[in-house]
């Protein structure tokens, strides 16, 4: 597939037309509240953090994923994202996890088990 021959079109793409929907909404809010954009010292660093070294992170991955898997099954793994920072900020930062968040990861777990099962049963039938 030519996606899968070039993985990172497919991922910039995607984020492309995700940072494109996020634009209209910061236009909002920079005419409503031009303060929320206001930054002190002491935010910048994770800032740059997050934004240089977690998102380069997350494009490689996805790029990576991309080239072994369909891009389908990598879409659908993005959800997972939340309940693993949940998970890593009680692991890492001792937050104490609420019902919703420890509902939402069994809810998303539940749904790849299931993926998954469905995945093996089509595999057993073409056998």
């Amino acid at each position: 597939s030519r996606w899968t021959d070039t993985p990172v079109t497919l991922t910039a793409w995607s984020y492309f037309f995700g940072g494109l929907c996020m634009v209209p909404p910061i236009i909002v809010i920079a005419f409503i509240k031009p303060e929320a954009f206001e930054l002190s010292v002491m935010v910048i660093p994770p800032l740059l953090y997050a934004s240089l070294v977690s998102s380069a992170l997350c494009y490689g991955l996805i790029s990576w994923a991309n080239k072994f898997i369909s891009s389908t099954v990598v879409t659908a793994f993005w959800p997972l994202q939340v309940p693993c920072a949940c998970l890593l900020a009680y692991l890492v930062f001792g937050d104490q996890l609420r019902l919703l968040q420890v509902c939402g990861g069994l809810l998303a777990g539940g749904v790849l088990a299931k993926y998954r099962e469905d995945q093996e049963a089509k595999r057993a039938r073409k056998s």
